[in-house]
């Protein structure tokens, strides 16, 4: 039923959005970094410890809540302990702040006329600060029966700098903000898979086409921007007839991944890669199908398919 609801949503944005130019959109997912939450159902987030930690459990709250795949939601997440939750998260956030010293040379105004204007400029030697703002939240996800499931210790950071004698000090909390969504986004990837619809561009090089069939390759790209499922008919009637070419063997692999059948995908951009002429793109195609397989493995466990 969600892979019949998938195609539907897939079908339904492929109405809506017109196809970008020389692209076929497939569907893709990667799976969670970590496996620790499959099967938590419902997750109680608590308000975290530290300077920033009661505005960063809230973000990360959201993040959660968020995480849904083929429109079903991942987590049902509760901001309050409660009876029924599978699992609390919890946490500390402290950020670390740090200034080093250093010499730098800038120019800079030397003399102001009588309206306060620069008349005179020259570069000089100021003493400067280099700030860095450093945030590792140390957050654990705990079963309710007290084991430990998971832990996060990753950290994010940013730094500026500047010169006081002619600068402004940076917004510290400014930049603190900046990094606590990005935490937050960093656990939610960790917890939860994500899907997408992804356009990927075609391969186009017409090498070892006889005259007409370059005429038909060219015309099934342009189609591409219009009917994504009449180019495919196009390119696999060349590729019947043009079984070596590079070009045709990626973009059927690209066609077979698009439908869904990523055992004749592998099996295309493998040939594609044997020609030495995919630019990387069979790698990655391979590479999606096999974060698809583990993300679709976690999908079903989670849900108990």
């Amino acid at each position: 039923m969600i892979r019949r609801a998938a195609l539907a949503a897939l079908a339904a944005l492929a109405l809506a959005t017109p196809a970008a130019a020389e692209t076929l959109t497939v569907e893709t997912y990667s799976p969670a970094l970590s496996a620790a939450a499959l099967g938590v159902q419902t997750i109680t987030v608590d308000h975290f410890a530290g300077r920033e930690g009661t505005r960063f459990s809230f973000m990360v709250a959201d993040a959660l809540q968020q995480a849904s795949i083929r429109g079903q939601p991942w987590f049902t997440v509760l901001v309050d302990d409660g009876p029924g939750a599978d699992a609390v998260l919890e946490g500390r956030v402290t950020p670390h702040i740090a200034e080093h010293r250093f010499r730098r040379k800038r120019e800079v105004c030397w003399t102001y006329d009588e309206d306060g204007a620069c008349s005179e400029r020259r570069k000089v030697e100021l003493d400067c600060i280099r700030l860095q703002v450093n945030v590792r939240p140390d957050v654990r996800l705990v079963r309710r029966d007290g084991a430990l499931l998971w832990t996060f210790t990753s950290a994010r950071g940013d730094q500026e700098e500047f010169c006081p004698d002619v600068d402004d000090h940076p917004d510290v909390r400014a930049m603190i903000m900046d990094v606590l969504p990005d935490l937050a986004h960093d656990i939610r990837r960790e917890l939860a898979p994500t899907g997408t619809i992804l356009p990927v561009r075609i391969m186009e090089r017409r090498n070892g086409l006889s005259g007409d069939d370059r005429d038909r390759f060219r015309d099934a790209v342009s189609r591409t921007k219009s009917d994504e499922s009449a180019a495919c008919e196009s390119f696999e009637s060349l590729h019947s007839a043009n079984p070596d070419q590079p070009s045709l063997m990626f973009n059927v692999g690209l066609c077979a991944e698009r439908r869904g059948d990523h055992s004749l995908a592998q099996e295309r951009y493998r040939a594609a890669l044997a020609s030495d002429r995919s630019d990387g793109a069979a790698s990655a195609g391979l590479r999606r199908i096999d974060d698809t397989a583990t993300a679709s493995a976690q999908i079903a466990f989670h849900f108990g398919q």
